[in-house]
């Protein structure tokens, strides 16, 4: 099964944890699970609020957990058209078995 993943983000410097005044883990290692899933040939894809608050408007299950929940629930992970994660990155691990 093709696996396609959307995440949608909190604002940050730059998607890939490297930059600012410090290093964020979580999303250093989430950026190497991004490339395992894509070395697979799955599909992931990432958005910022601050740059890409249309997509999170498309998406009817991000914009009613922000309403509920505010920017607290951020990352919201979406796998096959399901949440299956939020406030935290989910594990590659996670994310294959949600995929079903």
């Amino acid at each position: 099964m093709t696996i396609k993943a959307k995440v949608f983000e909190p604002a940050m410097c730059c998607s890939s944890g490297l930059c600012g005044p410090s290093v964020d883990e979580d999303v250093v290692a989430f950026n190497q699970t991004i490339e395992r899933i894509k070395s697979e040939g799955h599909e992931i894809e990432r958005f910022m609020i601050t740059q890409d608050s249309a997509e999170f408007q498309k998406e009817d299950a991000i914009t009613a957990i922000l309403k509920e929940e505010q920017l607290e629930a951020l990352p919201i992970t979406m796998v096959n058209g399901r949440v299956i994660k939020k406030g935290a990155y989910p594990t590659y691990e996670e994310i294959l078995a949600r995929a079903g």
